[in-house]
């Protein structure tokens, strides 16, 4: 299994940034926060282009650069909650939906060492929660509740294609063997 991958080092980089963006924001220090913020996103979109470009996908990296995302959201989440910039409930369905992925996700990885891949649906509703964040965070009106709740739907219907597509995946294990 290849671990030390360009594409891997870019996600742990983006992890390592991780309570640098989490204290920035939380002592208020929003300019900060947001260059930590770009260049972790930034490095999110450079590991994928150099996994697929340079032929460096692995199936380590499949589970690694979404598990570095949720830290990163989770965190972002977790200063924004305390800071009274998004609900609760939003950071919870958040939470419970994201620490079921990594259970399970982790579960097929270590079982099958395999991954299922993420949908359309739901890397449009990655790119969502990371615009209510980020707008929580510049305090743009509308993203409170409007976006947060378009998110939520996504994020919900994503899911639900995800369950589907696992269950594919798992009946057509079951049929191999």
């Amino acid at each position: 299994m290849k671990i030390w991958t360009i594409p891997n080092l870019l996600s742990f980089i983006r992890l390592l940034l991780v309570p640098f963006i989490g204290y920035s924001l939380y002592y208020n220090d929003t300019t900060i926060a947001l260059v930590f913020i770009v260049i972790a996103y930034s490095l999110d979109l450079l590991d994928g282009w150099v996994a697929r470009r340079f032929h460096q996908v692995s199936e380590f990296g499949k589970a690694f650069d979404p598990f570095a995302d949720k830290v990163l959201y989770g965190v972002i989440g977790l200063v924004l909650v305390i800071k009274n910039f998004i609900p609760l409930w939003f950071f919870i369905f958040v939470i419970v939906r994201d620490g079921a992925q990594l259970i399970y996700g982790s579960h097929i990885f270590r079982k099958y060492n395999s991954i299922t891949p993420s949908n359309t649906l739901g890397k449009i509703a990655a790119f969502c929660l990371a615009t209510s964040l980020l707008g929580a965070i510049l305090k743009i009106p509308y993203i409170n509740p409007y976006l947060l709740i378009i998110t939520t739907f996504l994020m919900f219907i994503s899911s639900c294609i995800y369950i589907v597509e696992i269950r594919k995946f798992l009946s057509e294990i079951k049929h191999e063997q």
